[in-house]
């Protein structure tokens, strides 16, 4: 059995997961290979860590292009022409490669790793680079409304699968991170927001200064 919250595995009869200290019922539900499922709230959560990196992302390619191109302002840079089709276009491919290579070599995005979760095949095996080109490219259908038609397929699944997941044939699971290894994948979270959101400061002061 294990931890709804973490994942860990406990033991039959224990009250308090020796892990994380959640208390432990004996409905947790489990995926088909035995894993703990991951709860919608808690991979919600992560949806919103992954795309925080995705705005900095942008704010850095966008400062980068206005930049090269022209359209610096005193505030940030202008959201039109060059500069802001470029920052979108770069913020777009960085979104689908970090998503597809992160789980499909890692089986994990930063953001469900946090949270402890990873994206597994339902017969147990890891997450391939072809389930997770599946996967997130449904993402586009999944994700619409603020995700609203992928919360409404999970709701209704009983291994709490979006679109992507069901044709992918992959579950969000809690396969048991530890939670040092979480505190420190957080630790690097804070470090990339923070150097990326620096490194967009340095290149607008920049700009402005020539």
């Amino acid at each position: 059995m294990f931890c709804n919250v973490c994942g860990a595995a406990y033991a039959a009869g224990a009250s308090k997961c020796a892990a994380c200290g959640a208390a432990l019922t004996s409905t947790t539900p489990t995926s088909p290979s035995g894993y703990p499922l991951a709860g919608l709230g808690g991979r919600f959560v992560a949806v919103i860590l992954d795309t925080i990196l995705g705005v900095v992302f942008y704010a850095m390619a966008g400062t980068w292009a206005a930049a090269r191109w022209g359209g610096t302002t005193s505030a940030g840079f202008s959201l039109e022409g060059t500069p802001a089709l470029v920052a979108i276009i770069a913020t777009l491919l960085f979104g689908f490669f970090y998503y597809w290579l992160c789980e499909g070599i890692f089986g994990t995005t930063l953001g469900k790793s946090i949270l402890g979760m990873a994206v597994r095949r339902k017969d147990g095996g890891g997450c391939t680079l072809a389930s997770s080109l599946v996967r997130n490219l449904l993402r586009v259908i999944d994700g619409f409304a603020v995700y609203v038609v992928g919360f409404l397929v999970a709701i209704f699944s009983k291994s709490r699968q979006r679109l992507g997941d069901h044709v992918a044939r992959t579950v969000v699971v809690l396969p048991g991170i530890g939670i040092p290894a979480r505190l420190a994948l957080a630790l690097v979270w804070v470090v990339l927001c923070g150097g990326g959101l620096m490194a967009s400061y340095l290149l607008h002061q920049s700009a402005l200064s020539q």
